[in-house]
Formats: structure tokens, C-alpha cells, sequence
């Protein structure tokens, strides 16, 4: 895979106002203001333009401080999975998925999110409707197929984890979704041959039309990335669409074994000419799924490159700022992209970096962002990444800050609180110019997530032995620096998964990642414990063995409950543990 450059070529079209709701229709549309119709259909390469603005899309900033784009619902999702602590309240600007308050069809997270989701399978749509047949494309214009299609698959596999509702263990709010029949319905489906008028009377879609769905697109996707190689790392490649289809194969396999009855579902729906359009799944148990999962991360590690080293992870200038060989995927901001001074603070970097000057994460502001104290505590010395953090016994005093990799003086350190993290740099190490800082690339994929998929997956389909080889290898290999090695301990499947989960939640801390393991696994997330260092406001637990309400997103009112009246909403999950 050759990611070593930046894309030069940059969407010719501003961002505009979307439809009000998903529509496949270029006569809708977008490209921008000043591009009409027929240059669309017939400008040179317009093909190459609409790929890149679905990649653009990505960086879009929304109407709510915390809606800094895709990198937004990342934030929010480790937010809402209690891995960000913040350290003051006053400029957290996700807070409402820490506090579970304004999380209606009415808040503008709703509308954000939804908003940037239909962005981004709108701008797909776009370039699957002006794209040729594949028999009779280039290799480029394939390679902007498979692009499309592979954005088109990430927007709607995260919208069937999110909008999905589960069962919550707060009485009302599972009642009610009973009572309105959401339980396994997903999102509407648009594609680009779908008119504007059936997306007006469109209904949610039950899961197992958009797991046959996505899994089209992706091998679709795949079909047309072989022999082409992405010059950036926004443009989806082979690697990426076998990481997406490990991701999902990970998530139907955790369904089925939760509900055997949803795998006779989705097995009975095999043949239905309604869906012949899509390919079938072919499988028949759990374990098919989670094999499939194994095999595809595997393909994604063989095609991909290799883990970050302790030096790359830790480096003052280019950490966790700038793509490289460990990262599949990723949105790509440069200088030209910050069209206002409102990126300073309401960024990625702003909002997680202590040592940017600009954003609120430094020690003007206070919204600096900790790893969970009770997580933090599992983490052994061996383990290079502890030092990610500030370690309790550390913070405070000047002296201690040569243990750590950083770009502050000593005395500047020593002003942040014990569990900051310092995971996320500033661009080009620059911690005073926003211009420069906030131009940097935020990690969609990496390659570390394969090796955890594969060893989840091989625990399932080939034994808890074959999956704790496989994480002790990556521990021991990638992650690790202790005098004796790191050893698992995990004698069955449940006991393997939950220390996979713990290490992920430590490997992806900002990345966006954990939320959707939280959900898929049915996991309660603990706040309210002694020695926690999230705020006392935010100080709630969700029940165990039951999904965080918070994670059951509402459809948002101005947009598709307004103009699509075949939607019936989710519950409102606001207050939800606060009774």
C-alpha cells in the first residue's frame, strides 16, 4: 500500500446545504452554488471532484460545539462510553453525552449527526449515479467507485449501530419501543436510484435488508479497488474494505450469539427476490461470521502495514497527527481547509490536545481530557502506552515531566491533573498557530484494530486458545516492554472478550472506536465509582448487561421525522439514569 502523499487535488465545490432529507437525486443537489447541473454531467473529471467532496465532507462543522465533523461523532462516542473524563465542565462542549441531557429528536446533536451522515451517503449517491458501468470504466474511475461505495458502507454501517434501538434496562424507555415497534429496525435506505418522492414515504429498514445491503457495497467495493493504489489516505483502498467487512462480519457474529433468533431471521430472509439484488450472506451460525471476521482482519494485516512503534506513538511533532504506515484510513485536514477562526477551538485538536494554546484542552480553559481512572489503574508498568497518561504519583511536580514525551516546559506540565492525556499532538508540533495545528490527520482505521477483530474472532470460531495466542502475540510484539511478558490469563470466551475490550479501550482512546463495542457487547458503562475522576454531575452508571441508552441515537425532528412520514423515532434517552 503507497499512502505516502496527500491528495493535490481538492473538491472544486464549497460545501452546501444538504436536502432536509437522504435523497439519491442529482436534480437536489449540492455540488455547489456556483456549479450547475450540466457541468456536473458533463465537466472533465467531475467524477475525481465528487469522490473528493465526499471526503471533504468529512470535515464539516456543525451547528453544535461539539459537531467538529466525523471526528465529532468519535468524540462523543468515547465521550458516551465514560473513556473521556473531562477535567472542568465549562467548556465541555460534548457534554451531553456525558450528562445524557439533550439527546432528543430536538437537540442538535441529533441534527448534526444526522446531518453529516446523509452528507456523506448523499455525496456517495452522487458519484454513483454519474459513474459508468463497470464493465466500461478506467481503473481511476473505478478506484472512485469503490471509494464512493466504501464511505457509502461506513455511513450506513455506524447509522444501523447508532439509530438502532436496544434494550436499555430502563423500564420506560424499552416499554415504549415496544409500544412503537422499533425493536430491530435500523435507518431508512437510499441508494442513487431513489427518487424524491419515495424518500418522503420511506421506512426504517429491518436488519437484515442493511447487513445484505452494506455487505453489497462493500464487495462491491472490493471488486473495484484491486490493482488500484490510493495516493491518499482519505481515499479508501483493498486494506480498508477488508477492515470495514471484518468490523461488520465482528458485529453480526456478536448479534447472533446474543439472539440466535435474529441469525433465523436473517437465514429466513436468504432467499427473499425482494432482496435479490444484494448478495447473500451464506452463512448459517455464529461462528460462520465470526470466521469470516478472522479472515478479513487478517487480509486487512496482510495488505496493510505494521503497528506504530513506542517512538512513533509517543513522538512530540507527528503523534497521532500525521497518517502513516500503522493507519489504514483517515480524514485529512490542510491548512486550506480552516476557513474560520472557529476551528481553533472547535476542532479535534482543540478539543483533545493539552498542549495546543488555541482549543479549550489546555490549562487556560481546562477541558483537558483524561483516560478513566478505573481503567487507567488496570494498565501495567510493561505496557509503553501507560505513558500516554499522567500517572497520579507523577502529577504535579515539574521534576517528574522528563518521564513523558512532551512538548510543554516542565512547569507548563506540571499544571495539568493526574490521568491528561497527551496522546494527540498539534500539526507540525506547532502549539501556538491554529493555521498549523489544527491541519492534521485523524486516524479512521488502523492496523492495531485487525489484530484485536482477529483475535475476538478466532476465540469464537477456532477456541478461546487460538484468540489469547493471538493477543498475547500482538501485546508482546507491539505493545509491550516489561522484564517478564504480558500474559492474558483468559480461560473462556467472555473472560478473553472483556480483556480485548479493556485493551482496545486503551489502544483507541479518542478514536471513536470503543462506543460501538460497548453497544455490540451489551456493556454498562461505569462512572460512579469510588476514586472516579469524571465530574460528579456526570457520575451515572448504565446497567449491566443492557446497551447505554445513550447509544440508541433519536432521529432528529427538523430533518427526517419532519419529511419522511413512514419514520417512527426512537425513544428520547435524555435523563435517562437520572430518576
Amino acid at each position: 500500500m503507497n499512502k505516502n502523499i496527500k491528495t493535490t487535488i481538492k473538491a472544486m465545490m464549497a460545501a452546501c446545504a444538504i436536502a432536509p432529507m437522504l435523497t439519491g437525486c442529482l436534480e437536489e443537489v449540492y455540488p455547489s452554488a456556483s456549479m450547475t447541473q450540466e457541468q456536473v454531467d458533463g465537466e472533465s473529471g467531475s467524477l475525481e471532484i465528487l469522490t473528493n467532496g465526499i471526503c471533504r465532507r468529512m470535515l464539516e462543522l456543525g451547528s453544535d460545539y461539539s459537531s467538529i465533523g466525523y471526528a465529532g461523532v468519535m468524540l462523543s462516542l468515547d465521550v458516551a462510553a465514560g473513556d473521556l473524563p473531562v477535567r472542568s465542565t465549562t467548556y465541555d462542549y460534548p457534554r451531553w453525552y456525558a450528562q445524557d441531557t439533550y439527546l432528543s429528536e430536538s437537540g442538535l446533536t441529533a441534527y448534526d449527526w444526522w446531518q453529516m451522515y446523509t452528507g456523506l451517503i448523499h455525496d456517495a449517491n452522487l458519484v454513483l449515479e454519474k459513474a459508468p458501468q463497470s464493465s466500461e470504466a478506467t481503473l481511476s474511475e473505478l478506484s472512485y467507485m469503490g471509494a464512493a461505495l466504501a464511505y457509502r458502507a461506513l455511513a450506513y454501517m455506524d447509522m444501523v449501530r447508532l439509530y438502532e434501538y436496544k434494550h436499555t434496562g430502563v423500564g420506560r424507555l424499552d416499554a415504549e419501543a415496544e409500544a412503537l415497534g422499533v425493536y430491530k429496525l435500523t435507518v431508512p435506505l437510499v441508494t442513487e436510484t431513489t427518487t424524491e418522492e419515495q424518500a418522503r414515504h420511506n421506512p426504517r429498514q429491518p436488519f437484515y435488508v442493511m447487513y445484505r445491503f452494506i455487505m453489497n457495497d462493500l464487495n462491491r467495493a472490493e471488486t473495484y479497488l484491486q490493482g488500484t493504489d490510493q495516493s491518499a489516505y482519505n481515499m479508501p483502498d483493498a486494506a480498508v474494505v477488508y477492515g470495514l467487512k471484518a468490523r461488520l462480519w465482528l458485529e453480526l457474529g456478536s448479534r447472533f450469539t446474543l439472539y440466535p433468533e435474529d441469525l433465523q431471521t436473517q437465514m429466513d430472509h436468504e432467499a427473499d427476490e425482494s432482496l435479490s439484488g444484494y448478495d447473500r450472506l451464506g452463512i448459517k451460525t455464529a461462528d460462520d461470521c465470526f470466521g469470516k471476521a478472522a479472515a478479513y482482519a487478517r487480509m486487512a494485516i496482510n495488505e496493510g502495514g505494521t503497528p506504530l512503534t513506542e517512538t512513533e506513538w509517543h513522538e512530540r511533532a507527528t503523534g497521532f497527527n500525521s497518517a502513516n504506515h500503522a493507519w489504514l484510513w483517515a480524514v485529512e485536514i490542510d491548512k486550506d481547509d480552516i476557513s474560520s477562526s472557529e476551528w481553533a477551538y472547535f476542532s479535534y485538536v482543540g478539543m483533545l490536545s493539552p498542549e495546543a494554546e488555541f482549543g479549550v484542552a489546555n490549562n487556560t480553559y481546562m477541558a483537558s481530557r483524561m483516560v478513566d481512572a478505573a481503567l487507567y489503574a488496570t494498565i501495567a508498568d510493561g505496557d509503553w502506552r501507560k505513558r500516554t497518561w499522567i500517572d497520579p504519583a507523577d502529577a504535579g511536580t515539574a521534576q517528574n515531566a522528563s518521564k513523558y514525551s512532551t512538548l510543554l516546559s516542565a512547569s507548563e506540565w506540571a499544571q495539568h491533573v493526574a490521568y491528561t492525556g497527551f496522546k494527540f499532538r498539534p500539526g507540525y508540533g506547532d502549539m501556538n498557530n491554529y493555521m498549523n495545528g489544527v491541519a492534521v490527520d485523524i486516524p479512521l482505521m488502523r492496523i492495531e484494530e485487525m489484530y484485536l477483530i482477529e483475535a475476538e474472532a478466532l476465540a469464537h470460531s477456532q477456541g478461546v486458545g487460538a484468540g489469547v495466542a493471538a493477543l498475547e502475540s500482538f501485546v508482546n510484539s507491539y505493545r509491550w516492554s516489561g522484564s517478564t511478558a504480558y500474559t492474558c490469563g483468559a480461560t473462556t470466551v467472555s473472560e478473553l472478550t472483556d480483556e480485548i475490550l479493556r485493551q482496545k479501550r486503551i489502544e483507541f482512546w479518542g478514536e471513536g472506536i470503543v462506543g460501538y463495542d460497548f453497544k455490540r457487547l451489551e456493556k454498562a458503562v461505569k462512572k460512579a465509582y469510588e476514586g472516579s475522576n469524571h465530574p460528579s454531575e456526570y457520575q451515572t452508571d448504565t446497567y449491566d448487561g443492557y446497551v447505554a441508552a445513550r447509544f440508541n441515537v433519536c432521529f432528529p425532528l427538523s430533518n427526517e421525522t419532519t419529511y419522511n412520514d413512514a419514520i417512527v423515532n426512537n425513544p428520547n434517552p435524555t435523563n435517562a439514569y437520572s430518576e
